[in-house]
């Protein structure tokens, strides 16, 4: 049975859409939000990393770090546009960082991704995981990581025998 909506959660809810599609139109018509990063060190040390997992040519014209989240409403959204993108132009590359802000289950997914990456499965694992149901509880990273080919049994092993090197790639996106 559905919520009866009051003339004042109707007005409210009205008012909102405008708000929101006003505010849309009007970021429309500026430049792009963002920061100019030359000759930012630490932005040229999370360009130059060659150890994270990553898509696309190694000798590519323009070099993206994506921080993302299997939780993550926005990063699950934006995930097929990138793909597409490196796809269609062939000549950029996008580097993965795991950045689970979202709580334990987004540590376990990312945990799982990083280990994924010891079989050459990280592309597949991780697509998967961003399209699986977000809660992703213990059962939905596991069917998510073997349907995309991931050894389970490898794969658990992988993340107690390279717990280490699975913290370090955390950290290196300034998560553990």
């Amino acid at each position: 049975m559905g919520t009866t909506l009051s003339r004042r959660d109707v007005i409210h809810v009205t008012v909102l859409m405008g708000v929101g599609s006003a505010a849309g139109i009007y970021l429309q018509t500026k430049p792009p939000l963002g920061r100019d990063v030359t000759d930012n060190d630490i932005a040229d040390r999370v360009l130059a990393d060659r150890e994270s997992p990553h898509v696309g040519r190694p000798d590519a014209d323009l070099n993206v770090v994506v921080f993302s989240d299997y939780r993550c409403p926005a990063c699950r959204s934006a995930e097929p546009q990138l793909l597409e993108a490196v796809a269609r132009d062939g000549r950029f590359r996008l580097n993965f960082r795991e950045w689970p802000v979202f709580g334990d289950r987004s540590k376990h997914a990312a945990r799982v991704a990083l280990a994924s990456n010891y079989q050459g499965r990280y592309e597949s694992v991780h697509r998967a995981l961003m399209t699986a149901p977000s809660r992703l509880d213990e059962r939905i990273v596991r069917e998510a990581a073997e349907g995309a080919g991931a050894d389970w049994p490898r794969l658990v092993r992988d993340m107690a025998i390279h717990a280490h090197d699975i913290d370090v790639a955390l950290n290196r996106a300034g998560w553990v």
